[in-house]
């Protein structure tokens, strides 16, 4: 089933005044800063709430997003470079990833190698919430998505790896986490690394190519996260972060960075805040970009719920006028470098709607 959705919220003139210039990737003099911004809005028809929550993409003309839907559609969306569509997961839409299912992030080597993981939705859950059994993970060969067996575990919110025969995924506690040889989905554990609260959960899985991070949250109320290395296949613990909101992201050098009220990047042993411009009421929550002097942070400010998009150049941030929607928290990106994916949950409740800011 593929589904149409309205293209713009904004009239096309506002959308002109607002855009950051008329520079389109074709353009020898490319310029990051000179994007033009338009909106695309992504509800299933006749649902409630629609939130997205990761975007990846192989190129721009191949683009998903996923997350969540209280119906039984609207899990998963594709841009082919023209229009947003429901993927049509579910089996009455012949697909074959049966429900009720979220997800939660999405993660490819390719267009024809893409997972997807979250969780199975139990109708009554014994005991609630629901907790036990219900590891999602879904893969796309080029063709169809289909379920990968797991071990049993929780839901699952996190995933990455070096390739398509090394690859993590993780979720809510220290049990949750899984490998992936190529062949099979294995159990893995860090309960000797860490003295665990209650929920803890991974929240990125990033690599390098020779070296791998996660990101875990420690849960119980706090801010803390702890910083993990894969050293000879354990997880071990390398730093603990107060980021709040923390993400990892590896930059194609392979500098390492943590998002939250600071972007914070690792250099010879230590963190250092590369974002000071910044006000102090910005939540950043990913970056993303193709070098370390080519790269975008989006977050949203948290006294009015504006979304904000910030480029680096190797000198300056400069924030980028986007068309701005309130209130819209701006939580997740994508970027071949030329062209820019947005993703952004409107922020009052039940957020009927997900927000893509594309600029090109």
């Amino acid at each position: 089933m593929n589904l149409r959705l309205p293209a713009l919220l904004l009239p096309a003139a506002l959308l002109a005044l607002l855009s950051c210039g008329i520079f389109g990737p074709d353009d020898d003099d490319f310029d990051p800063r000179k994007l033009t911004w338009t909106i695309d809005t992504l509800a299933y028809p006749e649902s409630y709430q629609t939130t997205m929550l990761s975007i990846w993409g192989s190129s721009p003309d191949d683009v998903y997003v996923v997350g969540h839907n209280e119906r039984g559609f609207g899990k998963m969306y594709h841009f082919d470079g023209q229009e947003w569509s429901d993927v049509g997961l579910n089996p009455v839409q012949g697909g074959h990833i049966s429900g009720p299912i979220d997800l939660a992030a999405i993660y490819g080597f390719s267009a024809h190698d893409i997972w997807a993981v979250g969780q199975h939705i139990h109708p009554h859950p014994n005991p609630p919430p629901n907790f036990l059994d219900s590891s999602l993970v879904i893969h796309f060969d080029g063709s169809e998505w289909r379920e990968v067996e797991t071990p049993s575990g929780r839901v699952l919110g996190a995933i990455g790896g070096k390739g398509p025969s090394d690859l993590w995924a993780g979720g809510l506690g220290s049990a949750t986490l899984f490998h992936y040889d190529g062949t099979a989905w294995e159990r893995r554990s860090i309960r000797d690394t860490l003295e665990l609260l209650s929920y803890p959960a991974f929240r990125s899985f990033v690599t390098d190519g020779n070296l791998e991070y996660s990101l875990y949250y420690k849960g119980g109320g706090t801010d803390t996260y702890y910083l993990l290395q894969l050293v000879d296949g354990e997880w071990q613990l390398l730093d603990d972060l107060s980021l709040h909101t923390g993400f990892l992201w590896m930059s194609p050098a392979g500098r390492l960075y943590a998002t939250g009220p600071k972007v914070l990047r690792l250099g010879q042993g230590d963190w250092q805040d590369v974002f000071e411009s910044r006000p102090d009421s910005v939540i950043i929550l990913r970056i993303r970009g193709i070098s370390d002097d080519n790269l975008f942070a989006v977050g949203y400010s948290q006294f009015n719920d504006v979304g904000m998009v910030y480029h680096y150049n190797g000198e300056d941030w400069y924030q980028c006028p986007i068309p701005q929607i309130s209130p819209v928290h701006v939580g997740n990106i994508w970027t071949d470098g030329q062209e820019v994916f947005v993703l952004g949950i409107l922020a009052d409740f039940p957020q009927k709607s997900t927000v893509i800011l594309h600029g090109r």
